[in-house]
């Protein structure tokens, strides 16, 4: 029994750790988003020049190598091809091994330079930015996974409370019995009334597991609701062609 909440107790800790880690942002971090958020809305407006210096902003502020693809999808429907070829090859080689679509990234990469060469200025617009595709997956986060985990804390604190029911109403029941015998007759021995506390520091370890996973529960649903796809405070975009989609 002292094992089972012990394990709980455990269990409770190591989440409130894991919800304090998330939680810890930047200020960098939270300015780069709003940029990114900016950029988003001016690139869906099709007003390319502010996106372009919104998305550069965040880039300054937390330069991450997802945040090069939207630099490279916004010179490019500027018609500044060399500039959106540089971005991409930056951030193909910094994607390495993680980047999907490889080949058609690199062709799209060949066909910006030969624009560029040939002095094109007509700028590709390409398809709408959507919010969602496949290709380079997401590594953002919509919020779910702080959700998820709020949800699994609360189902902890939720079986930390049944078992302070449970082991509560077996102390009391030892101490009930206890007091009915050995304590009538006068001659209880400490064996006669471990068991009794045995239960009863199971039933106080189960009740501060409910309670520190009942609070890390609500902390992260909160974060997660709150979140509106921040949660993990990181660029993320998807190859979608010419588009542009994810969040910040």
């Amino acid at each position: 029994m002292r094992w089972i909440s012990a394990s709980l107790l455990a269990i409770g800790l190591v989440t409130l750790a894991a919800a304090a880690a998330q939680a810890q942002t930047t200020p960098d971090d939270e300015r780069a988003r709003i940029h990114f958020e900016s950029g988003r809305s001016y690139f869906a407006e099709g007003a390319y020049e502010r996106a372009l210096q919104e998305f550069q902003e965040a880039y300054q502020l937390s330069p991450r190598t997802l945040m090069l693809f939207n630099l490279g999808t916004t010179y490019e429907r500027l018609g500044r091809y060399g500039e959106a070829a540089d971005a991409f090859e930056r951030y193909a080689n910094e994607m390495g091994a993680e980047l999907e679509d490889g080949p058609v990234l690199r062709r799209r990469i060949e066909n910006l330079r030969r624009r560029a060469e040939s002095g094109s200025a007509t700028p590709d617009t390409g398809p709408e930015p959507i919010d969602g595709g496949g290709g380079t997956p997401s590594r953002g986060d919509d919020g779910s996974g702080l959700i998820i985990g709020g949800a699994v804390a609360l189902g902890v604190a939720g079986v930390g409370l049944v078992l302070t029911a449970v082991f509560g109403g077996l102390a009391m029941s030892e101490e009930s019995s206890v007091r009915d015998g050995c304590f009538v007759a006068g001659n209880c021995t400490p064996d006669a009334v471990s068991g009794m506390d045995s239960l009863a520091l199971a039933a106080d370890i189960s009740w501060i597991t409910a309670a520190v996973a009942g609070g890390v529960g609500i902390v992260l649903v909160v974060l997660g609701v709150t979140s509106g796809g921040s949660g993990s405070e990181q660029a993320s975009v998807r190859f979608t062609g010419n588009g542009l989609a994810g969040s910040f």
